[in-house]
């Protein structure tokens, strides 16, 4: 059900969700940007080989990311919040709604906004090269 709600809502999003994970990984390394706009490898000060090694281990980390579960993510970051019940709900299969189904109408406003501002953000702000 939530493939037919968010392929009305965002058809290509859709798509490139459900693409190959391989396909994806492949990508974020290439562009060093992960699913929500962050640096998979942070920049540093060429300090020689251990700058290097910084960087490979992040990608490693990356790419071990990639075999973890969407049930074990939610899990994890529902015990890291105390959310104990909700945690056993995922580990059981009980999935909640969308996020955007949660939301009140101010609330939805208000993420909407701020997605805009990010997104104008990284528009105007230059590439670190």
């Amino acid at each position: 059900m939530n493939d037919v709600l968010n392929l009305q809502d965002d058809p290509a999003a859709t798509v490139w969700h459900k693409a190959s994970p391989l396909l994806h990984t492949t990508v974020e390394l290439l562009t060093n940007t992960g699913r929500y706009g962050e640096k998979m490898v942070q920049p540093a000060p060429p300090e020689g080989t251990e700058a290097l090694l910084r960087a490979v281990g992040q990608t490693f980390t990356t790419i071990a990311n990639q075999f973890v579960p969407f049930t074990g993510r939610s899990i994890w970051r529902d015990v890291q919040q105390g959310n104990l019940p909700q945690a056993a709900a995922d580990f059981f299969g009980l999935t909640r709604a969308p996020r955007r189904m949660q939301l009140t109408e101010e609330q939805a406003q208000a993420l909407q906004a701020w997605e805009e501002r990010k997104r104008r953000l990284r528009e105007a702000t230059p590439p670190i090269p």
